[in-house]
């Protein structure tokens, strides 16, 4: 006999790449922002600008002025803070402009909170520019908790982020589903607290796989609307 379908109380989202397509915005204000530093003397031609850059912000693992002054580095060009400030600014301008929620992520979140499903999103950013993102896409609304490293000092997998979003939603882990689209840090982590994973293969990017053979999410969603038919 088959195992019944679990009962689904609560359902947790990573933000980027999850809800939005974070890589994607990232790339264009690299695009923008690479043809700036290039009109302001960076000697490359603009597509291995970008390329730097976006390599840069992928190599830092920030989203502030300090890889406008690693990118320079690279260069062996001396950091200048006026460019700095000039085309971090510029690439915020247009990072905002791409700065949108997946197809389907309104209607989706809209379905859950008509059927009473608790929401919450665990995101690695900190408070500023987790809100700034949530904000940015409309969702704020929908959501019962939003936990970031600015919360609870720490980053997935780590189970702290886990926990405290059990904790805020008041459910527990089994009937709690978490969405991520990094089989490490999304699937693994919420599987070590006992929670339910769904891999967001829709938002996978091949700078990010991790290739563990031994963790298996309890679904895999090729859009995230397929969380309809899981929650029923």
């Amino acid at each position: 006999m088959a195992n019944p379908s679990p009962i689904i109380r609560a359902v947790v989202f990573d933000l980027d790449n999850t809800l939005m397509d974070f890589l994607e915005m990232k790339r264009q204000g690299c695009k923008i922002a690479a043809r700036e530093l290039v009109s302001s003397g960076v000697d490359l031609e603009n597509k291995d600008a970008e390329k730097l850059l976006m390599q840069t912000h992928l190599d830092v693992g920030d989203e502030g002025e300090d890889v406008f002054e690693e990118f320079l580095k690279k260069l062996n060009k001396k950091v200048d803070k006026e460019l700095v400030k000039k085309s971090f600014k510029t690439y915020n301008r247009a990072k905002k402009e791409f700065m949108k929620p997946y197809p389907n992520v309104i209607e989706v979140l809209t379905f859950l909170k008509g059927k009473g499903i608790k929401l919450a999103v665990i995101t690695d950013a900190e408070e500023p520019q987790a809100m700034e993102r949530i904000l940015g896409i409309g969702v704020e609304k929908f959501f019962d908790a939003v936990i970031t490293q600015s919360h609870t000092k720490s980053q997935k997998p780590d189970e702290k982020p886990f926990r405290e979003a059990l904790k805020k939603l008041g459910t527990k882990p089994e009937e709690t589903l978490m969405v991520g689209d990094s089989l490490e840090r999304d699937v693994w982590g919420a599987k070590r607290v006992g929670m339910l994973a769904a891999y967001a293969k829709y938002g996978e990017d091949w700078e990010w796989k991790w290739p563990h053979k031994e963790v298996t999410p309890d679904y895999v969603l090729h859009d995230i609307c397929e969380l309809m038919k899981i929650i029923g």
